[in-house]
C-alpha cells in the first residue's frame, strides 16, 4: 500500500493523546508494510505550524519535508486542529496541501464547521489497533491510489 505516495514525503499527525498516537502508529505500520511512506508525529497545534512553516529548528526541509497529507486532531490543548487548518489555508505555499480532521464523533454540526474551513475530510480517531489499520487503509484507497 502506499505506492503512489513513494516518491512523497509522508503523513504528518498532529496529535497530542499518547494512547491515539500510539494506536495511530501501529495502525500505519500494519498499512505500510513496505516502509515507502513516513508518520511524523507532533503533538502540539503552535508545534505543526513551525514544522509546516519550515521556522526555528524545522528550517532544513530535506530534514524536515512538507507532507503529502495532514492528519490533526480537532481538539488540540493549544492550538487546535481547526487553527491550524485555517492557519494552513491562509499560507500560499501550503494551501493546496490535503488536510484530514480527526475527531471523535461524527456530528452534524462538526461536519459544517469543517467545510467551511476547507478541511479535505473528516474522520474518527481510531479507539483500536484494528480501526486504525482500517484508518489508514481508508486513506491509502482515497488519497493515495486513486490519486496515482
Amino acid at each position: 500500500m502506499f505506492e503512489a505516495l513513494s516518491n512523497k514525503n509522508g503523513i504528518l499527525l498532529v496529535e497530542n493523546e499518547a494512547e491515539k498516537i500510539f494506536l495511530m502508529q501501529k495502525g500505519f505500520q500494519a498499512v505500510n508494510q513496505s516502509n515507502l511512506l513516513g508518520l511524523k508525529v507532533i503533538e502540539s497545534g503552535s508545534e505543526a505550524m513551525l514544522y509546516l512553516g519550515g521556522q526555528g529548528s524545522y528550517a532544513n526541509r530535506s530534514r524536515y519535508p512538507l507532507p503529502a497529507l495532514i492528519l490533526a486532531n480537532m481538539e488540540l490543548p493549544d492550538s487546535s486542529g481547526r487553527e491550524v487548518l485555517k492557519w494552513v489555508r491562509r499560507q500560499p505555499k501550503l494551501k493546496h496541501l490535503p488536510f484530514i480532521l480527526l475527531n471523535p464523533i461524527r456530528e452534524p454540526t462538526v461536519i459544517e464547521q469543517i467545510l467551511e474551513i476547507r478541511a479535505d475530510g473528516l474522520l474518527i480517531k481510531p479507539s483500536t489497533i484494528e480501526a486504525a489499520v482500517q484508518l489508514f487503509q481508508n486513506i491509502n484507497l482515497a488519497w493515495f491510489e486513486l490519486a496515482s
